[in-house]
């Protein structure tokens, strides 16, 4: 029996490649399974708190066993991949307010902010407030700045993500 109880349609409707990554068609599979949505979001909770258990066990057992520790990382971050997978499928899903709770899960939706830094910025674009001896950017003050109406410096901006709260 497993960990959680959570409708095994969802689950069969996702189909792993080779690498064990979840295929792109597999959105739309769930997406033609009958139920409501408010079932669809629990079910895939539930199926996350699973993935992240099995996650949790994997890597416990491949740190208690050094032999195969490589094997059992490994597997705990394909399961750790399909369980973010599920996570960005339900924030792009449902809306930010969504709060379902059924025996089996909790799932609620928080937004957090961080500073997004584009590939080929000009560093010397940046003021030196920002810009460490080394150099390196000052992420947190620099998004303050910016959060704070500072002036737009190209190639950065604070971007807000939705992340599934599951409990």
């Amino acid at each position: 029996m497993k960990l959680y109880q959570y409708d095994s349609a969802i689950s069969a409707a996702v189909e792993i490649d080779d690498n064990g990554e979840i295929t792109p068609d597999s959105q739309a599979r769930i997406d033609a399974l009958g139920g409501s949505k408010e079932e669809k979001a629990l079910g895939i909770a539930c199926h996350i708190k699973e993935l992240e258990a099995e996650a949790a066990a994997q890597s416990a057992v491949g740190k208690a066993i050094d032999a195969v520790a490589l094997e059992h990382h490994e597997r705990a971050g394909r399961f750790e991949k399909r369980a973010e997978w599920y996570r960005k499928y339900l924030s792009q899903w449902l809306p930010a307010d969504t709060k379902l709770e059924d025996a089996r899960a909790k799932l609620s939706f928080r937004e957090t902010r961080k500073l997004e830094i584009a590939d080929g910025y000009d560093i010397a674009a940046v003021p030196n407030q920002f810009v460490s001896l080394e150099p390196k950017i000052q992420k947190a003050d620099l998004k303050k700045y910016l959060e704070d109406g500072g002036a737009p410096i190209e190639g950065f901006a604070v971007v807000t993500n939705r992340h599934a709260v599951i409990k």
